[in-house]
């Protein structure tokens, strides 16, 4: 089998390509998400890019000089109080808490979590699959171009897919673009003959 680092779907490649806009540039992302006090959530279903869109975010904001930290939490994966407390506290005034599935914390959590986020003058973003959490700055719906233009990306032109083979994988998970891409890494990895290749 393919070695991981070698396969175009692998984590390390898919952790490279940036959140690609759908209805608002980089631009008014930014300046939207400025007007909401940098406090917003992110929403969509699974797989929609929610989870890209927030790093992409940190990264910019990082790049303009404002001071961020990153946190994750699922369903599988538990953070302890303390370490979301403290990684708060150790913002400075006008920070950003970038939250990643802040949506799974407990609701008693999630109003302490925003007592200290406003306590700290920070802000917060986080990753959300329903509207009300927060104010949201963009709803992520997954689309079948999307995949496609990832998957270009991904390739590089060393390889292409047939179109109708997206549109085969697109509808059998339902839209989740981070599913159809995991099943890529495997037919790829066993160099199945969706690929037109030049390997």
């Amino acid at each position: 089998m393919l070695a991981a680092r070698h396969n175009p779907f692998g984590a390390g490649h898919l952790g490279t390509i940036d959140y690609i806009p759908q209805k608002l540039s980089w631009e008014q992302l930014l300046i939207r998400l400025k007007e909401l006090d940098s406090t917003a959530a992110l929403v969509g279903p699974h797989g929609s890019g929610k989870t890209t869109l927030l790093k992409s975010l940190e990264k910019r904001l990082r790049e303009a000089g404002i001071p961020t930290a990153m946190l994750f939490v699922s369903l599988d994966v538990a953070l302890p109080w303390p370490v979301i407390r403290e990684t708060v506290q150790s913002l400075p005034p006008y920070g950003v808490l970038c939250f990643d599935g802040a949506c799974h914390l407990p609701f008693i959590r999630f109003r302490q979590l925003r007592y200290l986020i406003r306590k700290q003058h920070a802000g917060l973003i986080i990753t959300s699959h329903d509207e009300g959490l927060l104010p949201t700055l963009i709803q992520c719906q997954p689309r079948l171009e999307l995949l496609t233009e990832l998957t270009c990306r991904l390739l590089k032109e060393k390889d292409a897919i047939a179109p109708s083979h997206l549109a085969t994988l697109f509808e059998t998970h339902k839209g989740n673009v981070r599913d159809c891409l995991w099943q890529l890494y495997d037919e790829y990895a066993d160099n199945l003959p969706v690929f037109s290749s030049c390997r």
